[in-house]
């Protein structure tokens, strides 16, 4: 056997076929494959398909795999359509990279993909001119509350055309500050801006009043409030006295003027009238003859030194 062997060496050493036998590698089906750089756009939130085989001619018998993913996004791949699927990270835009194998049992070659990822465009907002109405007092300073924001978010940049007296820009807010008493209409002109120096123009109807005088406290507490008298059998008059029909009135101490007592409306089942004496004023009624059982009634007016009036009933019952 090792007598073969020697002689198989021999043979070879000599005989130059021997050496081409020796020296021919066996076939690479994937020297001289060329795969050309992919290169893709897409927008933020999105995803795209890529065809390998579309983009390059592939021999036979090769497998395609992933090498290296995306660092901001994630790369999958179809085993049935040879595509590759790419989906950047939410949010995310920029320039991202990712390769891929192709191979077959001799070896592998490198792809590279690309893919330049756009960020979503914001929506274009439209400025749009407005007009707001205001009705204020004269009296103090005062910030105009807008009813809702600016479009585009958009604030005040200026005060434009003929100043307006009382009437200031501060920190993009609109003050009015008019002396007591003013009563006048004034219109109001201001440009508002965006970040991007698109602006647009506003107004504001002004409507200054003079201030109502405050209310005194005793008008609204002024109230007078209804008295009852009864009658007995057989009884014909009664004298009423300004105290007892006033004691129950409700009014700040010392409003109410007795002297402006008047009966606002007569009674019907008798005869009513203001009387006075040396023991003060009343109101004196008379029964009917016919009036024996039921009521009836006398409606009187006061009123107070702080202006307010009101009437009350006097009830009589038999």
């Amino acid at each position: 056997m090792f007598r073969n062997v020697y002689f198989f060496l021999l043979i070879c050493l000599l005989a130059p076929a021997c050496d081409k036998v020796k020296n021919t590698p066996a076939p690479d089906k994937i020297t001289g494959l060329e795969l050309k750089p992919i290169s893709l756009n897409l927008m933020a939130n999105g995803k795209t398909e890529i065809d390998i085989l579309g983009s390059n001619q592939f021999p036979s018998g090769v497998f395609i795999r992933i090498k290296t993913q995306p660092v901001n996004g994630v790369l999958t791949l179809d085993e049935v359509k040879k595509f590759f699927v790419y989906q950047p990270n939410i949010g995310w835009h920029g320039n991202d990279k990712a390769e891929y194998e192709v191979c077959n049992s001799t070896g592998c070659k490198v792809g590279e993909l690309f893919f330049q990822v756009d960020s979503i465009p914001s929506p274009i907002c439209t400025l749009v001119s407005r007009t707001d109405s205001f009705s204020i007092n004269s009296e103090g300073e005062k910030v105009l509350a807008l009813p809702d924001t600016f479009s585009c978010g958009a604030v005040i940049k200026e005060l434009i055309g003929n100043p307006t007296p009382g009437v200031v820009l501060v920190g993009g807010k609109i003050k009015v500050n008019f002396p007591k008493p003013t009563l006048v209409n004034y219109v109001v002109n201001y440009r508002f801006c965006t970040a991007d120096n698109r602006c647009e123009t506003g107004t504001i109807m002004l409507n200054v009043n003079i201030p109502p005088d405050p209310i005194d406290p005793c008008i609204e507490r002024f109230k007078p409030n209804n008295d009852n008298v009864q009658f007995f059998l057989g009884q014909i008059s009664q004298s009423i006295n300004y105290n007892s029909i006033l004691g129950n009135d409700s009014a700040c101490v010392n409003d109410i003027q007795p002297a402006s007592l008047v009966i606002a409306k007569a009674p019907i089942r008798g005869v009513a009238s203001l009387r006075s004496n040396r023991q003060g004023k009343f109101v004196r009624y008379v029964k009917n003859s016919d009036f024996t059982s039921g009521s009836d009634t006398i409606t009187y007016r006061i009123e107070g030194i702080s202006g307010a009036s009101g009437t009350a009933k006097i009830i009589i019952k038999i």
